[in-house]
């Protein structure tokens, strides 16, 4: 019998909430203010990966600085104005409330976009852990640090913290999730992970919407 999972840890953009147009025009603005040459949305799509924080630098070497304030300062500006809740994310998040399986946010957004998003959405409540890429003190994902500290505080040890889910969007997520040593769980929304490529990652569950995972876990209860 497959057992209901302990905790469901999510990644944010993109797996819970469509920001991909905000987060697409933000980094196409700084590119523009920079002098580069501006990303289609599938170039996107197979770029934007990292954290700002961890990114920037690798990208805009001395001009990094720079580059993350134009890129803060536009989606500050734009981002609780563009906010699209993918099918299903409410009614998975409540259900999980209402069960009393514990759910938490890794993402390496900024903490206080974040944040802002969850309390204009009204669903803070939902979460009993919410960690932004600045919550860290090294890097984000695919780096662990985030997952193990939001494992952590919600105090899944043992067997309940192997059995965890972390469910996110892209390769970063899942790379993540494994090397936290918790389940990785594939949500596709937005295509941000070629289809070929997916088996090498080797998630525990994929599903196409957070609609089909509720679903999914609703046979398990």
């Amino acid at each position: 019998m497959t057992l209901v999972p302990p905790a469901l840890l999510f990644d944010w953009d993109n797996t819970l909430i469509d920001t991909f147009p905000v987060i697409f025009a933000g980094h196409n603005t700084v590119r523009r203010a920079l002098g580069e040459p501006e990303w289609t949305a599938d170039q996107a799509r197979g770029i934007i990966r990292l954290a700002a924080k961890d990114a920037f630098p690798l990208w805009y070497k001395d001009r990094a600085r720079e580059a993350e304030q134009v890129y803060v300062d536009y989606v500050r500006a734009r981002h609780l104005d563009t906010l699209t809740v993918f099918d299903g994310s409410r009614d998975l998040l409540r259900y999980l409330h209402e069960t009393g399986i514990p759910a938490g946010i890794v993402s390496n957004k900024r903490g206080e976009f974040l944040r802002a998003e969850l309390d204009a959405l009204g669903w803070s409540s939902y979460f009993g852990v919410v960690i932004g890429a600045d919550d860290i003190d090294g890097p984000a994902k695919p780096d662990p640090a985030g997952v193990l500290m939001a494992l952590d505080r919600l105090k899944l040890i043992g067997d309940a913290r192997a059995a965890a889910w972390f469910c996110g969007d892209t390769e970063a997520d899942l790379q993540a999730a494994a090397a936290a040593g918790v389940k990785p769980v594939f949500i596709e929304n937005n295509p941000m992970i070629a289809p070929e490529h997916l088996p090498t990652l080797n998630p525990h569950k994929a599903f196409s919407s957070p609609r089909e995972c509720l679903a999914y876990l609703q046979t398990l209860s």
